[in-house]
């Protein structure tokens, strides 16, 4: 993912960069997002291999509306729990599901945008205007 955004991908265990925002991969692999020296706020990443099966715990708190993009509904939500310091397990059983772009959720303004980049399902979220 070199040149993507900020973005990187750091197969296995254990990773180069330090600063930024960090998601781990089920395969022990994390995505790394650098927003860029400009970038104001908190920032959040969230990515899971899209070929990945849907574990069946995670399929039962879906709502149909949002079944049609398992993997980018739930990133969205890892990402808004993340910038709200929500548990995630709190989160999708107290929230709705967000969307892509902008929204405010418990007051507070977040943007929102998923990216599908070499077999990866990616959201990245920044809190504040």
């Amino acid at each position: 993912m070199p040149g993507a955004g900020g973005l990187r991908l750091h197969p296995g265990t254990g990773h180069a960069c330090v600063t930024g925002t960090h998601s781990h991969l089920a395969d022990g692999g994390t995505v790394c997002w650098q927003p860029g020296p400009d970038a104001t706020g908190r920032h959040a990443v969230d990515a899971e291999w899209a070929d990945q099966p849907l574990p069946p715990s995670l399929a039962r708190r879906m709502p149909d509306e949002v079944a049609h993009d398992p993997w980018g509904a739930w990133t969205r939500a890892e990402v808004c729990a993340k910038l709200l310091d929500v548990p995630i397990l709190v989160w999708v059983t107290t929230r709705p599901w967000p969307d892509e772009g902008d929204l405010v959720v418990d007051g507070h303004r977040l943007h929102l945008a998923t990216h599908r980049v070499e077999g990866l399902v990616v959201s990245l979220g920044r809190l504040g205007a």
